[in-house]
Protein backbone atom coordinates (compact mmCIF):
# COMPACT_ATOMS: atom_id res chain seq x y z
CA UNK A 1 0.00 0.00 0.00
CA UNK A 2 1.04 3.90 -0.85
CA UNK A 3 1.23 5.87 3.06
CA UNK A 4 0.75 9.34 3.13
CA UNK A 5 2.87 12.13 5.30
CA UNK A 6 1.24 10.20 9.04
CA UNK A 7 1.33 6.79 7.75
CA UNK A 8 -2.34 6.06 6.61
CA UNK A 9 -3.25 4.46 3.72
CA UNK A 10 -3.73 6.58 0.51
CA UNK A 11 -6.39 4.68 -2.08
CA UNK A 12 -5.88 7.92 -4.76
CA UNK A 13 -1.92 7.32 -4.19
CA UNK A 14 -2.27 3.58 -4.60
CA UNK A 15 -4.21 3.82 -7.47
CA UNK A 16 -1.13 5.99 -10.02
CA UNK A 17 0.98 2.44 -8.63
CA UNK A 18 -1.82 0.08 -10.34
CA UNK A 19 -1.83 -1.31 -13.94
CA UNK A 20 1.89 0.28 -14.84
CA UNK A 21 3.94 -2.10 -17.35
CA UNK A 22 6.44 0.48 -18.35
CA UNK A 23 9.53 -0.48 -15.90
CA UNK A 24 10.79 3.56 -16.68
CA UNK A 25 7.76 4.75 -15.28
CA UNK A 26 7.60 2.05 -12.46
CA UNK A 27 10.83 3.40 -11.68
CA UNK A 28 10.22 6.80 -11.55
CA UNK A 29 6.63 6.00 -9.47
CA UNK A 30 8.56 3.64 -6.83
CA UNK A 31 10.46 7.30 -6.09
CA UNK A 32 7.74 9.63 -6.49
CA UNK A 33 5.56 7.64 -4.71
CA UNK A 34 6.73 4.50 -2.83
CA UNK A 35 4.68 1.56 -2.05
CA UNK A 36 5.12 -0.71 1.45
CA UNK A 37 4.24 -4.44 1.51
CA UNK A 38 2.21 -6.00 4.26
CA UNK A 39 2.08 -9.71 5.17
CA UNK A 40 -0.16 -10.65 7.54
CA UNK A 41 -0.29 -14.27 6.88
CA UNK A 42 1.69 -17.64 5.51
CA UNK A 43 0.24 -20.23 4.28
CA UNK A 44 2.90 -22.48 3.40
CA UNK A 45 6.87 -23.07 3.40
CA UNK A 46 9.77 -25.43 1.51
CA UNK A 47 6.79 -27.12 0.65
CA UNK A 48 5.03 -27.37 3.99
CA UNK A 49 1.26 -26.53 4.34
CA UNK A 50 0.98 -24.11 7.22
CA UNK A 51 -2.93 -23.74 6.57
CA UNK A 52 -3.56 -26.14 9.66
CA UNK A 53 -1.68 -24.38 12.40
CA UNK A 54 -3.29 -21.84 14.89
CA UNK A 55 -3.16 -17.86 13.88
CA UNK A 56 -0.56 -17.18 16.34
CA UNK A 57 2.03 -20.09 15.22
CA UNK A 58 1.89 -18.92 11.20
CA UNK A 59 2.49 -15.72 12.66
CA UNK A 60 5.52 -16.65 14.55
CA UNK A 61 6.78 -18.40 11.28
CA UNK A 62 6.42 -15.32 9.33
CA UNK A 63 8.42 -13.21 11.87
CA UNK A 64 11.07 -15.39 11.56
CA UNK A 65 11.38 -15.31 7.56
CA UNK A 66 11.17 -11.45 7.38
CA UNK A 67 13.56 -9.45 9.10
CA UNK A 68 13.18 -5.76 9.51
CA UNK A 69 12.73 -3.82 6.32
CA UNK A 70 11.61 -0.63 5.12
CA UNK A 71 9.93 -1.78 1.60
CA UNK A 72 7.95 -5.48 3.31
CA UNK A 73 6.64 -5.06 6.59
CA UNK A 74 4.56 -7.46 8.47
CA UNK A 75 1.51 -5.95 9.83
CA UNK A 76 1.14 -5.49 13.43
CA UNK A 77 -1.72 -6.90 15.56
CA UNK A 78 -3.22 -5.81 19.52
CA UNK A 79 -4.51 -8.55 21.04
CA UNK A 80 -7.48 -7.23 23.14
CA UNK A 81 -8.96 -3.18 23.49
CA UNK A 82 -10.66 -4.18 20.17
CA UNK A 83 -13.43 -1.41 21.02
CA UNK A 84 -10.54 1.33 21.53
CA UNK A 85 -8.88 -0.31 18.70
CA UNK A 86 -11.75 0.45 16.91
CA UNK A 87 -12.24 3.91 18.31
CA UNK A 88 -9.16 5.05 17.05
CA UNK A 89 -8.97 3.40 14.22
CA UNK A 90 -12.05 5.86 12.92
CA UNK A 91 -10.56 9.00 15.02
CA UNK A 92 -7.51 8.72 12.18
CA UNK A 93 -10.01 8.06 8.83
CA UNK A 94 -9.17 4.37 8.54
CA UNK A 95 -12.00 2.19 7.09
CA UNK A 96 -12.08 -0.06 10.08
CA UNK A 97 -10.05 -3.11 11.82
CA UNK A 98 -9.73 -6.60 11.45
CA UNK A 99 -10.53 -9.26 14.52
CA UNK A 100 -8.85 -12.55 13.88
CA UNK A 101 -9.10 -15.80 16.31
CA UNK A 102 -5.47 -16.44 17.41
CA UNK A 103 -6.91 -20.08 17.76
CA UNK A 104 -7.89 -20.24 13.69
CA UNK A 105 -6.59 -21.98 10.84
CA UNK A 106 -6.75 -21.10 7.73
CA UNK A 107 -10.11 -22.00 5.18
CA UNK A 108 -9.81 -21.15 1.83
CA UNK A 109 -12.52 -20.01 -0.23
CA UNK A 110 -14.84 -20.10 3.06
CA UNK A 111 -16.32 -17.14 5.26
CA UNK A 112 -16.19 -18.16 8.69
CA UNK A 113 -16.54 -16.36 12.43
CA UNK A 114 -13.08 -16.57 13.05
CA UNK A 115 -12.07 -13.34 10.82
CA UNK A 116 -14.32 -10.01 11.02
CA UNK A 117 -14.04 -7.45 9.08
CA UNK A 118 -15.33 -4.43 11.31
CA UNK A 119 -15.73 -1.51 9.33
CA UNK A 120 -16.21 2.28 10.56
CA UNK A 121 -17.70 2.92 6.99
CA UNK A 122 -20.08 0.38 5.09
CA UNK A 123 -18.45 -0.99 2.03
CA UNK A 124 -19.68 -2.84 -1.22
CA UNK A 125 -17.61 -4.93 -3.75
CA UNK A 126 -19.23 -4.46 -6.72
CA UNK A 127 -18.92 -5.10 -10.72
CA UNK A 128 -19.30 -2.24 -12.97
CA UNK A 129 -21.77 -3.01 -15.51
CA UNK A 130 -21.82 0.39 -17.87
CA UNK A 131 -21.20 4.12 -17.71
CA UNK A 132 -22.92 7.28 -18.64
CA UNK A 133 -21.99 10.23 -20.77
CA UNK A 134 -19.74 12.84 -18.83
CA UNK A 135 -21.03 16.34 -19.06
CA UNK A 136 -19.35 19.85 -18.43
CA UNK A 137 -15.50 19.30 -17.87
CA UNK A 138 -15.96 15.45 -18.48
CA UNK A 139 -17.56 15.60 -21.69
CA UNK A 140 -15.36 13.46 -23.16
CA UNK A 141 -15.06 10.81 -20.31
CA UNK A 142 -17.67 9.27 -18.12
CA UNK A 143 -20.14 10.55 -15.98
CA UNK A 144 -20.53 8.09 -12.96
CA UNK A 145 -20.34 4.30 -13.09
CA UNK A 146 -23.14 1.80 -12.76
CA UNK A 147 -23.04 -0.93 -10.36
CA UNK A 148 -24.33 -4.47 -9.83
CA UNK A 149 -23.70 -7.14 -7.18
CA UNK A 150 -23.95 -10.68 -8.05
CA UNK A 151 -27.27 -12.74 -6.34
CA UNK A 152 -26.09 -16.37 -5.89
CA UNK A 153 -29.50 -17.29 -5.68
CA UNK A 154 -30.23 -16.18 -9.55
CA UNK A 155 -26.96 -16.52 -10.53
CA UNK A 156 -27.29 -13.52 -11.90
CA UNK A 157 -26.45 -9.98 -11.34
CA UNK A 158 -28.27 -7.07 -9.88
CA UNK A 159 -28.50 -3.18 -10.28
CA UNK A 160 -27.21 -1.12 -6.76
CA UNK A 161 -26.86 2.67 -7.83
CA UNK A 162 -24.19 4.78 -9.55
CA UNK A 163 -20.94 6.29 -8.80
CA UNK A 164 -19.37 9.62 -10.11
CA UNK A 165 -17.69 10.84 -6.62
CA UNK A 166 -13.85 9.48 -5.93
CA UNK A 167 -12.11 10.25 -8.71
CA UNK A 168 -9.12 12.51 -9.96
CA UNK A 169 -8.92 13.47 -13.20
CA UNK A 170 -6.01 10.87 -13.99
CA UNK A 171 -7.47 8.05 -12.38
CA UNK A 172 -10.89 9.21 -14.91
CA UNK A 173 -8.93 8.96 -18.02
CA UNK A 174 -7.03 5.87 -17.10
CA UNK A 175 -10.97 4.43 -16.12
CA UNK A 176 -12.14 5.37 -19.14
CA UNK A 177 -9.65 4.04 -21.20
CA UNK A 178 -10.15 0.60 -19.70
CA UNK A 179 -14.36 0.63 -20.22
CA UNK A 180 -13.22 1.74 -24.07
CA UNK A 181 -12.08 -2.05 -24.62
CA UNK A 182 -15.30 -3.93 -22.54
CA UNK A 183 -18.02 -2.21 -24.09
CA UNK A 184 -20.93 -3.68 -25.17
CA UNK A 185 -24.57 -3.31 -26.99
CA UNK A 186 -26.78 -4.95 -24.50
CA UNK A 187 -27.41 -4.42 -20.80
CA UNK A 188 -25.82 -7.26 -18.82
CA UNK A 189 -28.67 -7.07 -15.86
CA UNK A 190 -32.44 -8.09 -16.31
CA UNK A 191 -33.75 -4.81 -15.22
CA UNK A 192 -32.88 -1.61 -14.43
CA UNK A 193 -35.00 0.44 -12.42
CA UNK A 194 -33.74 3.93 -13.44
CA UNK A 195 -31.74 5.23 -15.94
CA UNK A 196 -30.02 8.50 -15.42
CA UNK A 197 -28.27 9.71 -18.72
CA UNK A 198 -27.34 7.87 -21.94
CA UNK A 199 -25.69 4.44 -21.09
CA UNK A 200 -22.93 2.34 -22.41
CA UNK A 201 -22.80 -1.42 -21.42
CA UNK A 202 -19.79 -2.60 -20.74
CA UNK A 203 -18.54 -6.66 -19.72
CA UNK A 204 -19.10 -7.39 -15.96
CA UNK A 205 -15.19 -7.60 -15.32
CA UNK A 206 -14.04 -4.87 -13.43
CA UNK A 207 -14.86 -5.21 -9.56
CA UNK A 208 -14.57 -1.85 -7.82
CA UNK A 209 -15.31 -1.08 -3.94
CA UNK A 210 -17.04 1.88 -2.59
CA UNK A 211 -18.00 3.51 0.35
CA UNK A 212 -21.77 4.59 0.73
CA UNK A 213 -23.87 5.94 3.89
CA UNK A 214 -26.85 3.32 3.95
CA UNK A 215 -29.18 1.40 1.48
CA UNK A 216 -32.45 2.77 0.37
CA UNK A 217 -35.43 0.46 1.09
CA UNK A 218 -35.27 -0.53 -2.75
CA UNK A 219 -31.78 -2.02 -2.51
CA UNK A 220 -29.77 0.92 -3.71
CA UNK A 221 -26.61 2.66 -2.44
CA UNK A 222 -27.02 6.19 -1.06
CA UNK A 223 -24.47 8.54 -1.97
CA UNK A 224 -21.89 5.52 -3.08
CA UNK A 225 -17.97 7.19 -3.25
CA UNK A 226 -15.27 5.08 -5.81
CA UNK A 227 -12.58 3.67 -3.38
CA UNK A 228 -10.80 1.50 -5.87
CA UNK A 229 -10.96 -1.49 -7.78
CA UNK A 230 -10.60 -4.65 -6.64
CA UNK A 231 -8.13 -7.08 -8.60
CA UNK A 232 -8.14 -9.46 -5.95
CA UNK A 233 -11.54 -10.06 -6.16
CA UNK A 234 -14.00 -12.56 -8.40
CA UNK A 235 -16.79 -11.05 -9.94
CA UNK A 236 -19.23 -13.92 -8.03
CA UNK A 237 -17.65 -12.50 -4.92
CA UNK A 238 -19.40 -9.24 -4.84
CA UNK A 239 -22.11 -10.20 -2.83
CA UNK A 240 -24.27 -8.67 -0.40
CA UNK A 241 -22.40 -8.10 2.89
CA UNK A 242 -24.12 -8.68 6.10
CA UNK A 243 -23.99 -5.55 7.41
CA UNK A 244 -26.23 -4.14 4.45
CA UNK A 245 -29.62 -4.41 3.51
CA UNK A 246 -31.20 -7.26 4.59
CA UNK A 247 -34.05 -9.66 2.92
CA UNK A 248 -36.76 -7.52 4.88
CA UNK A 249 -35.50 -4.43 3.09
CA UNK A 250 -35.31 -5.75 0.04
CA UNK A 251 -39.08 -6.85 -0.03
CA UNK A 252 -40.06 -3.28 0.96
CA UNK A 253 -41.00 -2.57 -2.49
CA UNK A 254 -44.15 -5.42 -2.14
CA UNK A 255 -44.96 -4.41 1.80
CA UNK A 256 -45.25 -0.98 0.72
CA UNK A 257 -47.71 -1.88 -1.45
CA UNK A 258 -49.97 -3.75 0.76
CA UNK A 259 -53.40 -3.55 1.15
CA UNK A 260 -53.91 -5.05 4.59
CA UNK A 261 -51.03 -2.63 6.58
CA UNK A 262 -52.16 -0.59 9.71
CA UNK A 263 -54.90 1.68 8.93
CA UNK A 264 -54.07 4.86 9.05
CA UNK A 265 -54.74 7.73 11.68
CA UNK A 266 -57.24 9.84 10.46
CA UNK A 267 -58.19 13.54 12.50
CA UNK A 268 -62.18 14.82 11.98
CA UNK A 269 -62.60 11.80 9.65
CA UNK A 270 -66.29 13.52 9.50
CA UNK A 271 -65.60 16.56 8.42
CA UNK A 272 -66.86 17.55 4.43
CA UNK A 273 -64.44 18.31 2.12
CA UNK A 274 -66.94 18.28 -0.87
CA UNK A 275 -70.18 19.45 -0.10
CA UNK A 276 -73.09 17.58 -1.40
CA UNK A 277 -74.89 18.55 -4.92
CA UNK A 278 -77.22 17.23 -7.46
CA UNK A 279 -75.20 14.36 -8.88
CA UNK A 280 -73.32 13.35 -5.42
CA UNK A 281 -74.37 13.46 -1.63
CA UNK A 282 -70.75 15.08 -0.47
CA UNK A 283 -67.41 13.36 0.56
CA UNK A 284 -65.67 13.45 3.70
CA UNK A 285 -61.95 13.71 4.73
CA UNK A 286 -62.34 10.11 5.25
CA UNK A 287 -63.89 9.58 2.06
CA UNK A 288 -60.65 11.31 0.46
CA UNK A 289 -58.43 8.99 2.41
CA UNK A 290 -59.95 6.05 1.49
CA UNK A 291 -59.42 7.40 -2.19
CA UNK A 292 -55.82 7.44 -1.84
CA UNK A 293 -55.85 4.42 0.12
CA UNK A 294 -57.38 2.29 -2.97
CA UNK A 295 -55.42 4.04 -5.57
CA UNK A 296 -52.30 3.74 -3.83
CA UNK A 297 -50.97 0.89 -6.60
CA UNK A 298 -51.10 2.97 -9.59
CA UNK A 299 -50.80 6.34 -8.14
CA UNK A 300 -47.53 5.97 -6.14
CA UNK A 301 -45.09 4.61 -8.87
CA UNK A 302 -46.22 8.56 -10.46
CA UNK A 303 -44.98 9.93 -6.93
CA UNK A 304 -41.55 7.28 -6.22
CA UNK A 305 -38.57 9.82 -6.03
CA UNK A 306 -40.23 12.75 -6.72
CA UNK A 307 -40.19 16.41 -5.03
CA UNK A 308 -44.01 16.95 -3.41
CA UNK A 309 -45.52 20.19 -3.07
CA UNK A 310 -49.27 19.97 -1.67
CA UNK A 311 -52.29 21.37 -2.49
CA UNK A 312 -53.37 21.61 1.08
CA UNK A 313 -57.55 22.23 1.86
CA UNK A 314 -58.01 21.73 5.44
CA UNK A 315 -61.41 22.75 5.87
CA UNK A 316 -62.34 21.38 2.49
CA UNK A 317 -63.05 23.26 -1.16
CA UNK A 318 -64.72 25.93 -0.39
CA UNK A 319 -62.25 26.79 2.63
CA UNK A 320 -58.83 28.46 3.74
CA UNK A 321 -56.34 26.56 0.99
CA UNK A 322 -52.65 26.68 0.52
CA UNK A 323 -49.44 25.10 -1.25
CA UNK A 324 -47.21 23.72 0.77
CA UNK A 325 -43.63 22.76 -0.39
CA UNK A 326 -41.45 23.11 2.58
CA UNK A 327 -41.51 21.10 5.63
CA UNK A 328 -40.57 21.97 8.62
CA UNK A 329 -42.63 20.04 11.34
CA UNK A 330 -42.15 16.58 12.80
CA UNK A 331 -43.21 13.77 10.52
CA UNK A 332 -43.38 10.01 11.02
CA UNK A 333 -40.36 7.55 10.46
CA UNK A 334 -41.59 5.96 7.16
CA UNK A 335 -42.18 9.58 5.48
CA UNK A 336 -38.44 10.94 3.53
CA UNK A 337 -37.95 14.09 2.88
CA UNK A 338 -35.11 15.80 0.53
CA UNK A 339 -33.43 19.19 1.19
CA UNK A 340 -33.51 20.54 -2.65
CA UNK A 341 -31.54 23.96 -3.00
CA UNK A 342 -33.82 26.84 -4.20
CA UNK A 343 -31.78 29.61 -6.29
CA UNK A 344 -35.18 32.02 -5.72
CA UNK A 345 -34.84 31.38 -2.10
CA UNK A 346 -30.97 31.38 -1.75
CA UNK A 347 -31.99 28.82 0.94
CA UNK A 348 -32.89 24.85 1.17
CA UNK A 349 -36.54 23.90 0.39
CA UNK A 350 -36.72 20.42 2.89
CA UNK A 351 -39.81 18.57 0.44
CA UNK A 352 -41.64 16.09 1.15
CA UNK A 353 -41.03 12.46 -0.60
CA UNK A 354 -43.90 9.95 -1.29
CA UNK A 355 -42.26 6.52 -1.71
CA UNK A 356 -44.82 4.70 0.21
CA UNK A 357 -48.51 4.06 1.06
CA UNK A 358 -48.71 4.79 4.68
CA UNK A 359 -46.51 8.32 3.20
CA UNK A 360 -49.59 8.57 0.66
CA UNK A 361 -51.99 8.59 3.47
CA UNK A 362 -50.15 10.82 6.38
CA UNK A 363 -50.07 12.77 3.37
CA UNK A 364 -54.00 12.57 2.22
CA UNK A 365 -54.95 13.08 6.15
CA UNK A 366 -53.06 17.02 5.99
CA UNK A 367 -55.69 17.64 3.95
CA UNK A 368 -53.76 17.29 0.92
CA UNK A 369 -56.23 17.01 -2.26
CA UNK A 370 -53.97 17.49 -4.81
CA UNK A 371 -50.66 16.26 -5.22
CA UNK A 372 -47.92 18.15 -6.96
CA UNK A 373 -44.86 15.93 -8.58
CA UNK A 374 -41.59 17.33 -9.42
CA UNK A 375 -40.95 16.28 -13.89
CA UNK A 376 -37.48 14.89 -12.55
CA UNK A 377 -36.29 12.30 -9.76
CA UNK A 378 -34.22 12.40 -7.11
CA UNK A 379 -31.24 10.08 -7.56
CA UNK A 380 -29.22 10.48 -4.40
CA UNK A 381 -31.89 11.92 -1.27
CA UNK A 382 -29.05 14.04 0.12
CA UNK A 383 -27.74 15.36 -2.93
CA UNK A 384 -29.52 18.48 -3.93
CA UNK A 385 -29.01 20.90 -1.20
CA UNK A 386 -26.16 22.97 -2.87
CA UNK A 387 -26.89 25.35 -5.64
CA UNK A 388 -23.93 23.30 -7.82
CA UNK A 389 -25.45 19.80 -7.03
CA UNK A 390 -28.72 20.40 -8.56
CA UNK A 391 -27.00 20.58 -11.98
CA UNK A 392 -25.28 17.12 -10.50
CA UNK A 393 -26.27 13.48 -12.15
CA UNK A 394 -26.15 12.02 -8.45
CA UNK A 395 -28.97 14.71 -7.61
CA UNK A 396 -30.91 13.85 -10.96
CA UNK A 397 -33.20 17.18 -10.29
CA UNK A 398 -32.23 18.74 -13.14
CA UNK A 399 -32.87 16.50 -15.86
CA UNK A 400 -36.63 15.52 -16.43
CA UNK A 401 -38.50 12.19 -17.06
CA UNK A 402 -40.59 13.63 -19.80
CA UNK A 403 -41.94 16.91 -21.63
CA UNK A 404 -45.15 18.16 -20.83
CA UNK A 405 -47.94 20.55 -22.74
CA UNK A 406 -50.48 21.79 -20.67
CA UNK A 407 -53.52 22.46 -22.63
CA UNK A 408 -56.23 24.98 -21.07
CA UNK A 409 -58.98 26.40 -23.22
CA UNK A 410 -60.03 29.95 -22.53
CA UNK A 411 -64.14 29.66 -23.62
CA UNK A 412 -65.99 30.68 -21.09
CA UNK A 413 -69.28 29.37 -20.24
CA UNK A 414 -70.65 32.93 -19.55
CA UNK A 415 -71.74 32.56 -16.03
CA UNK A 416 -68.25 33.59 -14.53
CA UNK A 417 -67.58 36.79 -12.54
CA UNK A 418 -65.48 39.37 -13.91
CA UNK A 419 -61.79 38.78 -13.87
CA UNK A 420 -62.66 35.11 -12.91
CA UNK A 421 -60.84 31.90 -14.76
CA UNK A 422 -62.98 29.89 -17.36
CA UNK A 423 -64.79 27.51 -14.90
CA UNK A 424 -65.44 24.40 -16.41
CA UNK A 425 -67.86 23.68 -19.59
CA UNK A 426 -68.31 21.12 -22.28
CA UNK A 427 -67.49 23.60 -25.19
CA UNK A 428 -63.95 24.85 -23.75
CA UNK A 429 -63.53 20.86 -22.82
CA UNK A 430 -64.16 20.01 -26.73
CA UNK A 431 -61.41 22.37 -27.81
CA UNK A 432 -59.13 21.25 -25.56
CA UNK A 433 -59.67 17.94 -26.91
CA UNK A 434 -59.97 18.93 -30.67
CA UNK A 435 -56.40 20.55 -30.15
CA UNK A 436 -54.73 17.39 -28.63
CA UNK A 437 -55.86 15.58 -30.94
CA UNK A 438 -53.73 17.96 -33.72
CA UNK A 439 -50.94 17.63 -31.08
CA UNK A 440 -50.93 13.60 -31.13
CA UNK A 441 -50.83 14.05 -35.18
CA UNK A 442 -48.05 16.17 -35.27
CA UNK A 443 -46.21 14.10 -32.66
CA UNK A 444 -46.82 10.86 -34.18
CA UNK A 445 -45.76 12.24 -37.48
CA UNK A 446 -42.45 12.66 -36.06
CA UNK A 447 -42.53 9.10 -34.63
CA UNK A 448 -42.59 10.41 -31.04
CA UNK A 449 -45.08 8.44 -28.41
CA UNK A 450 -47.44 10.62 -26.04
CA UNK A 451 -50.10 10.03 -23.24
CA UNK A 452 -53.04 11.93 -22.62
CA UNK A 453 -55.14 12.40 -19.35
CA UNK A 454 -57.34 14.97 -17.71
CA UNK A 455 -56.99 17.72 -15.69
CA UNK A 456 -59.89 17.25 -14.10
CA UNK A 457 -61.27 20.53 -15.08
CA UNK A 458 -62.04 21.59 -18.72
CA UNK A 459 -58.09 21.25 -19.69
CA UNK A 460 -55.55 18.16 -20.72
CA UNK A 461 -52.01 17.66 -20.26
CA UNK A 462 -50.05 15.81 -22.52
CA UNK A 463 -46.60 13.98 -21.37
CA UNK A 464 -44.14 12.92 -23.84
CA UNK A 465 -41.48 10.37 -21.98
CA UNK A 466 -37.90 10.94 -22.91
CA UNK A 467 -34.46 9.84 -21.69
CA UNK A 468 -33.49 11.56 -18.53
CA UNK A 469 -29.89 12.57 -20.13
CA UNK A 470 -31.24 16.37 -20.74
CA UNK A 471 -31.38 19.39 -18.87
CA UNK A 472 -34.69 21.31 -18.27
CA UNK A 473 -32.88 24.34 -20.66
CA UNK A 474 -33.30 21.35 -23.69
CA UNK A 475 -36.87 20.16 -22.85
CA UNK A 476 -38.42 23.45 -22.72
CA UNK A 477 -36.42 24.50 -26.50
CA UNK A 478 -38.30 21.49 -27.91
CA UNK A 479 -41.91 22.32 -25.94
CA UNK A 480 -41.32 25.82 -27.53
CA UNK A 481 -40.77 24.75 -31.29
CA UNK A 482 -44.04 22.28 -30.98
CA UNK A 483 -45.60 25.62 -29.40
CA UNK A 484 -44.56 27.61 -32.85
CA UNK A 485 -45.79 24.77 -35.11
CA UNK A 486 -49.47 24.39 -33.38
CA UNK A 487 -49.18 28.13 -33.68
CA UNK A 488 -48.25 28.03 -36.94
CA UNK A 489 -50.83 25.09 -38.11
CA UNK A 490 -53.88 26.86 -35.89
CA UNK A 491 -53.46 30.52 -35.12
CA UNK A 492 -57.39 30.62 -34.64
CA UNK A 493 -57.40 27.87 -32.02
CA UNK A 494 -54.05 27.90 -30.23
CA UNK A 495 -52.03 30.90 -27.92
CA UNK A 496 -49.34 31.07 -26.27
CA UNK A 497 -49.91 34.48 -25.14
CA UNK A 498 -49.64 35.44 -21.25
CA UNK A 499 -51.99 38.08 -20.87
CA UNK A 500 -55.39 36.09 -19.87
CA UNK A 501 -57.17 39.05 -21.96
CA UNK A 502 -55.40 37.92 -25.13
CA UNK A 503 -56.23 34.05 -24.87
CA UNK A 504 -60.22 34.29 -25.13
CA UNK A 505 -61.26 32.28 -27.36
CA UNK A 506 -58.59 30.01 -27.78
CA UNK A 507 -56.34 27.22 -26.14
CA UNK A 508 -54.10 28.21 -23.99
CA UNK A 509 -50.94 26.17 -25.22
CA UNK A 510 -48.60 26.41 -22.58
CA UNK A 511 -44.60 25.22 -22.88
CA UNK A 512 -43.43 27.08 -20.01
CA UNK A 513 -44.34 24.41 -17.99
CA UNK A 514 -40.93 22.39 -18.72
CA UNK A 515 -38.79 24.26 -16.02
CA UNK A 516 -37.13 23.18 -13.24
CA UNK A 517 -39.46 22.75 -9.96
CA UNK A 518 -43.05 23.68 -11.73
CA UNK A 519 -45.03 20.75 -11.38
CA UNK A 520 -48.66 19.71 -12.47
CA UNK A 521 -51.23 17.87 -10.49
CA UNK A 522 -50.20 13.98 -10.78
CA UNK A 523 -52.13 11.53 -12.90
CA UNK A 524 -54.57 9.46 -10.13
CA UNK A 525 -54.46 12.67 -8.04
CA UNK A 526 -57.81 14.35 -6.45
CA UNK A 527 -59.09 18.22 -7.77
CA UNK A 528 -60.96 20.52 -5.33
CA UNK A 529 -63.87 20.63 -7.95
CA UNK A 530 -67.70 20.24 -6.92
CA UNK A 531 -67.26 17.30 -8.87
CA UNK A 532 -64.60 15.45 -6.41
CA UNK A 533 -63.43 14.87 -10.02
CA UNK A 534 -59.89 13.26 -11.17
CA UNK A 535 -56.81 13.91 -13.04
CA UNK A 536 -57.17 10.89 -15.26
CA UNK A 537 -55.22 8.95 -18.21
CA UNK A 538 -57.17 8.35 -21.49
CA UNK A 539 -56.54 6.17 -24.11
CA UNK A 540 -55.72 8.61 -27.19
CA UNK A 541 -58.59 6.53 -29.27
CA UNK A 542 -61.31 7.43 -26.48
CA UNK A 543 -60.10 10.98 -25.89
CA UNK A 544 -63.11 13.08 -28.05
CA UNK A 545 -65.37 10.14 -26.23
CA UNK A 546 -65.21 11.29 -22.51
CA UNK A 547 -66.29 14.04 -20.48
CA UNK A 548 -63.74 14.71 -17.00
CA UNK A 549 -66.51 14.77 -14.72
CA UNK A 550 -67.04 10.83 -15.37
CA UNK A 551 -64.11 10.23 -13.47
CA UNK A 552 -64.14 10.99 -9.71
CA UNK A 553 -63.72 10.16 -6.61
CA UNK A 554 -66.55 7.62 -6.80
CA UNK A 555 -66.15 6.08 -9.72
CA UNK A 556 -62.09 5.97 -10.72
CA UNK A 557 -60.78 2.97 -7.97
CA UNK A 558 -63.73 0.76 -9.89
CA UNK A 559 -62.35 1.84 -13.34
CA UNK A 560 -58.62 1.91 -12.79
CA UNK A 561 -58.04 -0.85 -11.00
CA UNK A 562 -60.03 -2.95 -13.11
CA UNK A 563 -57.17 -2.27 -15.86
CA UNK A 564 -53.45 -2.26 -15.50
CA UNK A 565 -51.60 1.78 -15.12
CA UNK A 566 -52.84 3.37 -18.46
CA UNK A 567 -49.81 5.39 -17.29
CA UNK A 568 -47.23 3.07 -17.07
CA UNK A 569 -45.38 4.24 -20.82
CA UNK A 570 -44.77 7.10 -18.91
CA UNK A 571 -42.40 5.49 -16.59
CA UNK A 572 -40.92 2.81 -18.79
CA UNK A 573 -41.31 4.11 -22.74
CA UNK A 574 -37.92 6.76 -22.76
CA UNK A 575 -37.43 8.04 -25.95
CA UNK A 576 -34.20 10.15 -27.52
CA UNK A 577 -34.85 13.80 -27.32
CA UNK A 578 -31.67 14.72 -29.43
CA UNK A 579 -33.78 13.10 -31.89
CA UNK A 580 -36.86 14.25 -30.83
CA UNK A 581 -35.42 17.98 -31.79
CA UNK A 582 -34.05 17.12 -35.01
CA UNK A 583 -37.17 15.95 -35.73
CA UNK A 584 -39.14 18.74 -34.39
CA UNK A 585 -37.30 21.27 -36.22
CA UNK A 586 -37.08 20.01 -39.32
CA UNK A 587 -40.78 20.74 -39.67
Amino acid sequence: MVLDENGIPSFQAHQRRMNVESKKEILILSSETPCTFYAFDILSHEHRDLKKLSYLDRRSILSQLLGPNDTIKISDYIEENGIDILKHSKELGLEGIMAKRKSSVYREGVRSRDWLKIKNIKTQDCVVIGYTKGIGNRINLFGSLLLAVYCTKESKYRFVGHTGSGFDFELLNKVYSMLQEIRIDSMPIDHLPYMNRQTTWVKPLLVAEVKFNEWTKDGIMRAPIFLRFREDKRRIECTIEGDNPTEGNLKYKNKEQSQNTTQAKISNPNKIYWPKTRDHTGFTKKDLIKYYELISPLILPHLKDRPLSLSRYPDGIYGKSFFHKNWSQSKPDFVMTAQVHSKERNDNINYLVCNNRESLLWIANLGCIEMHPWYSRINEMDSCNSSSLLYEEKCGLNFPDFIVFDLDPYIYSGKEKKGQEPEYNRLGFSAAVELALHLYDLLRELKISSYAKTTGKSGLHVYVPILNNYPYEQTRNFSQIIAKVMISKFPKKVTTEWSTSKRKGKVFFDYNQNSRGKTLVSVYSLRPTAEATVSMPIEWKKLDSILPIDFTISSVPQLALKNNDLWAGVLTKKQNISEIISKAEEI
